[in-house]
């Protein structure tokens, strides 16, 4: 028994533990976010502690800028006039500096560990959703009345419906990475498992009717497929998946309620709010859009340095106002809503520039690998912060970091 326990008494345990709970507690429990966290800096303090190194030089080159990246975020408080929310700003993304340095330190885990993290992280995703679903349908007239009302539909756990469409998303990704690649270690009823939850994860998707997921989902899935025909020379079968994943919205569109109400009120809500004194309580796409005029007008006013991350609502609220928005107060939006935009407004050109480098370092590695997966995510990532500021939240921090080094530190093991 003594012996039994030693075996997990161990950083990479540890550590494997603190991954396992953030994974589970992604869009139900910020405490269990955090505790995990705790935990998986604890397994790196151990590691250190006892002089074990994993990650390679070449890697450590991506713990640099993400340090730097960070770093530039501390340096705005020179030219932030509110501090209480440039710390709560700090705050939420100090895990850029600490996870990296936490992941650099961990013995790697091995396959198994991973997919039993991978397993347990879709499953989750997919018992949300379907309990989400299930909620759905009781109600489904009032639902349906919502999304007609330009609103979102209830997601259990009370989370919020763009994040946890880009997590339900990545399970996707995830899900059909595992389909395709681990034929050694499941059974090939097993492997069909994983290819009907899929098919569910991305049901659930359609009908919750996330804008900024769907954008996630096929930004993703275009780019790991493409780099599967590419790589593999599997093109009948690539280009037939292709063909299916072209033909999904439209099937959707026909065949799901909330999906074909989601997109004609998008549509309705382009075309309604480009009208001359438009009233946009209701037209979350339209202020959206008059958010990044007024996100290009802060950037064009301070390109090099930006207005800085805490004063982004101050800033857009002025902007609104000189613009004489026509929208309640209360629904007028405190930041982007396109995590580039933020970057550039919050931060000027040097915090767009760091941002992009953490993609484009591991994007160019993945292509020169067989690597679709990791490819896949920053797709994945890079198309959901199009029309969200990711980054802006504890789910997205730890979302992007967590499955950043988890699938940097497979390539490293």
């Amino acid at each position: 028994m003594t012996s039994s326990i030693r075996k997990y008494l161990n950083p990479q345990y540890f550590s494997l533990l603190g991954c396992w709970l953030m994974l589970l507690s992604l869009c139900l429990s910020p405490a269990g976010m955090s505790i995990g966290t705790g935990l998986l800096l604890a397994g790196a303090l151990w590691a250190a502690w006892e002089k074990r190194h994993a990650m390679s030089m070449q890697h450590g080159w991506i713990v640099g800028c993400f340090a730097a990246y960070f770093l530039w975020i501390v340096l705005t408080i020179f030219w932030t006039e509110d501090r209480s929310l440039y710390a709560s700003d700090v705050r939420i993304k100090l895990p850029f500096l600490l996870l990296p340095l936490a992941f650099a330190l961990i013995p790697a885990f091995s396959q198994k560990q991973k997919l039993g993290l991978w397993i347990s992280f879709c499953l989750s995703q997919l018992l949300i959703a379907l309990l989400s679903i299930a909620g759905y349908m009781q109600n489904m007239e009032s639902s349906i009345e919502q999304v007609k009302k330009n609103g979102s539909l209830e997601i259990v756990g009370q989370t919020n419906h763009i994040y946890f469409g880009v997590s339900l998303a990545l399970a996707c990704l995830v899900g059909f990475h595992i389909y395709l690649n681990h034929k050694d270690y499941f059974p090939k009823i097993y492997r069909k498992f994983a290819l009907v939850f899929v098919i569910l994860a991305a049901l659930c998707l359609h009908s919750l009717t996330s804008r900024t997921g769907l954008v996630a989902f096929y930004g993703g899935f275009f780019v790991y497929l493409m780099r599967y025909i590419l790589k593999r020379g599997q093109w009948k079968w690539g280009l037939g998946i292709l063909a299916l994943l072209v033909l999904l919205p439209l099937l959707s569109y026909k065949l799901i309620p909330s999906f074909k109400y989601r997109v004609d009120v998008t549509l309705w809500d382009l075309a309604y709010s480009q009208e001359e004194g438009a009233d946009l309580n209701f037209q979350s796409v339209g202020l959206r859009l008059k958010t990044w005029d007024c996100s290009l007008d802060l950037f064009q006013k301070n390109p090099l340095l930006g207005v800085g991350f805490g004063d982004m609502g101050k800033e857009l609220f002025a902007c609104y106002e000189e613009m004489k928005l026509n929208a309640d107060r209360s629904k007028w939006l405190e930041s982007a809503h396109n995590q580039y935009l933020e970057q550039l407004a919050g931060g000027g050109l040097p915090a767009l520039l760091l941002l992009l480098l953490l993609f484009l370092i591991p994007f160019r590695q993945s292509w020169k690998k067989p690597d679709e997966m990791m490819l896949g995510f920053l797709a994945l990532m890079a198309a959901g912060m199009l029309t969200e500021s990711l980054l802006e939240r504890q789910l997205g921090v730890n979302l992007f970091l967590l499955m950043y080094f988890l699938w940097l530190k497979k390539n490293d093991s």
